[in-house]
C-alpha cells in the first residue's frame, strides 16, 4: 500500500460494450449440438449457454487463457508471501516474526512500490474469475446442487485450514524459536479467528453460496443482458472506492477484524464476483469487448501513473503509515479512490490480456491450472517449511528469499499436482 510499509502489507491481502445476450462462438456450437439432442436440450430462448452446458460441454469454460491467468496469480501471491517473510520493517506474516536475516529495507521498497498497483487488484481479480466462472457452473449443475460442491470444495478446505493446519503450523514455528510460551489450546484461543491467507477462500465460499441462493430464488429464464459499459464501471468504481473508506474508518486495511476475512477488502470482492457473474452472461468467458478492453487499459495505466505520484507526494510530505491504511485522513480517502478504479478496470484489464495473449494450451498449463488451488492451499505451509529448513545456513537475507521464493512456487505447484493426481479424497475437495 501506499507508505513502504503500508504497500508491502497488500501481501497479507494477497494473499480480480458489446455482447448482449449472444453466445460466443465455441459456446454457440456447442449450443447447436445440444439443440439436434433432445434428451441434452435445455437451453432457454433468450439464448444463454445453460443448454451446451448441461451437455456437459465443460472445455468450453475452462478457458485456457483463464487458467493461465490464474496460475500466473497465484505464483505471485507464494512470490509476495516468500519475499514479506524476510522484509525486516512490514507486518510480513508469520515467518517474519521470528526471522534470522531480512531484506535491506531499500530492497523490500522497490520491491513492493514497483508491483503495488497490481498487487492493489490481485485478489480481485481472482474474484472476478470466480464470478465468471460461477454463473455457467450454477447453469450446469443447479442452484442446490452448486451450493453442495461449493460446500465440499471451499468450506472443507478453508475450515480445516482456519482450525487445524493454520493454527498447528503457528504453534510449531512460534514455540520453539521462543516466539510464545502458551500451552497450544490458549494459543489457539488466543488467535481466534484466523484464517491465515486462506480468507480468500472464506469470502468466496460467502459469494458462491450467496449467489445459488438468488438464482434457486428467481424464476427460470434469463432476461436480455445490456451491455457492460465503461460508464457503468467507473461508478462501480466510485462505489467500491466509498464503500471501503467508510470501512475502514473501523478497520483498517490489513489490520485485525471481527471475522479475519479481510472485511476491510470486502466492497472489491464483492464487486469484481458480481461483474464477473455479469460479465459472463455477455460473452467475457471467451473475450471482453474491445471497445471496453481498450479504456480499461487507458484507465488503468492512469490509475496506476497517479497512485505512484501519489506515493512519491505523500512520503515526501512525511505522512504516517496509519493515515494510508484507514481513518478520517486525505491519504486513506486517496487510497480507497485509486483503488477503486484500479481493482475494477486494472482486473477487466488483466483479463483481456491474458485472453489475447496467453489462451494457449498445453499439458503442462493444463496441469498446472488444475493444481492452482491445491497450490495456493498448501503454500503457506511449504514457504516456512523451506524458511526453516535454509535457517541454519550462513547466507544472506537475499540468497534465502530467493530460495524460498524459487522453491515455494514450484513446490507449491509440484505438492498440489501430486496430491490431486495420488490421493483420490483430495481430488475430490480439491
Amino acid at each position: 500500500m501506499p507508505t513502504a510499509d503500508a504497500v508491502g502489507r497488500i501481501g497479507r491481502g494477497v494473499a480480480g460494450p458489446a455482447g448482449g445476450c449472444a453466445l460466443p462462438q465455441a459456446l454457440q456450437r456447442a449450443h447447436n449440438v445440444a439443440v439436434a439432442e433432445p434428451r441434452r436440450a435445455r437451453s432457454s430462448a433468450d439464448g444463454d449457454p445453460a443448454g451446451a452446458l448441461r451437455a456437459g460441454d465443460r472445455a468450453a469454460v475452462r478457458s485456457p487463457a483463464l487458467d493461465n491467468l490464474r496460475v500466473a496469480l497465484i505464483a505471485a501471491v507464494i512470490v509476495i508471501h516468500g519475499v514479506m517473510g524476510y522484509a525486516g520493517f512490514i507486518d510480513g506474516g508469520p515467518y517474519a516474526d521470528v526471522q534470522e536475516v531480512h531484506l535491506p529495507d531499500a530492497v523490500v521498497i522497490v520491491v513492493f512500490a514497483v508491483f503495488a498497483p497490481v498487487g492493489l487488484f490481485m485478489m480481485a481479480l481472482l474474484f472476478l474469475i470466480a464470478g465468471l466462472l460461477t454463473v455457467p457452473s450454477v447453469d450446469r449443475k443447479g442452484p442446490a446442487r452448486f451450493a453442495r460442491d461449493r460446500l465440499l470444495r471451499l468450506g472443507i478446505p478453508f475450515a480445516m485450514f482456519a482450525l487445524v493446519v493454520w493454527p498447528g503450523l503457528l504453534y510449531a514455528l512460534y514455540r520453539p524459536l521462543g516466539h510464545t510460551r502458551r500451552g497450544y489450546w490458549a494459543f489457539f484461543l488466543g488467535n481466534f479467528p484466523d484464517s491465515g491467507p486462506l480468507w480468500f477462500v472464506g469470502v468466496l465460499l460467502l459469494l458462491s453460496l450467496g449467489y445459488a441462493g438468488l438464482r434457486g430464488a428467481r424464476r427460470p429464464g434469463h432476461p436480455a443482458a445490456p451491455p457492460l459499459t465503461a460508464g457503468g464501471l467507473l461508478a462501480v468504481a466510485a462505489v467500491v472506492a466509498a464503500t471501503s473508506f467508510l470501512i475502514r474508518l473501523a478497520y483498517p486495511y490489513a489490520g485485525p477484524t471481527p471475522l479475519d476475512l479481510n472485511e476491510w477488502q470486502w466492497p472489491e470482492c464483492i464487486a469484481l464476483f458480481a461483474i464477473g457473474v455479469a460479465g459472463s452472461r455477455r460473452g467475457w468467458l471467451t473475450a471482453v469487448p474491445e471497445q471496453l478492453r481498450r479504456s480499461a487499459g487507458r484507465t488503468t495505466a492512469v490509475a496506476g501513473a497517479a497512485l505512484v505520484v501519489f506515493l512519491l507526494v505523500a512520503l515526501a510530505a512525511g505522512e504516517r503509515q496509519e493515515s494510508f491504511l484507514g481513518g478520517a485522513h486525505w491519504p486513506a480517502l486517496m487510497v480507497a479512490g485509486l483503488e477503486g478504479v484500479l481493482t475494477v478496470f486494472g482486473s477487466i484489464w488483466l483479463l483481456s490480456v491474458s485472453q489475447h495473449r496467453w489462451n494457449r494450451s498445453s499439458s503442462v498449463s493444463r496441469a498446472l491450472g488444475r493444481s492452482s488451488f491445491a497450490a495456493f492451499v498448501v503454500h503457506p505451509v511449504v514457504l516456512i517449511a523451506l524458511a526453516l529448513v535454509i535457517r541454519p545456513l550462513p547466507a544472506g537475507s537475499d540468497v534465502k528469499a530467493t530460495l524460498v521464493v524459487v522453491g515455494g512456487v514450484t513446490l507449491s505447484f509440484g505438492l498440489g499436482h501430486l496430491l490431486l493426481s495420488r490421493v483420490p479424497a483430495v481430488a475430490r475437495v480439491l
